[in-house]
């Protein structure tokens, strides 16, 4: 138990700064994020309808590779649009 203490009062300044800074990376980057960007854009949409089935992606394959990515992401049952961004 001495040992763990020890350990606590040496180190308390490192813990509390890298606390702080996490709390300040949350701030920054997440709080309220749903809230401040518009939505999901027109090529994020549009990439999700195509790769509703093989025959969409054969018939304009110049971005095959990503939207069988993709395709094989919804295969698997991932129905969100997260997954095209």
């Amino acid at each position: 138990m001495n040992t763990v203490s020890s350990y606590f009062f040496r180190f308390w300044r490192v813990t509390v700064l890298l606390l702080s800074l996490a709390i300040i990376a949350y701030v920054l980057y997440f709080h309220r994020l749903g809230n401040l960007l518009p939505g999901f854009s027109t090529p994020e949409l549009t990439t999700l309808r195509h790769t509703g089935s093989l025959h969409a992606i054969m018939v304009y394959p110049v971005y095959a590779p990503y939207e069988l990515l993709v395709w094989l992401l919804r295969a698997l049952g991932h129905h969100g649009i997260i997954i095209t961004g």
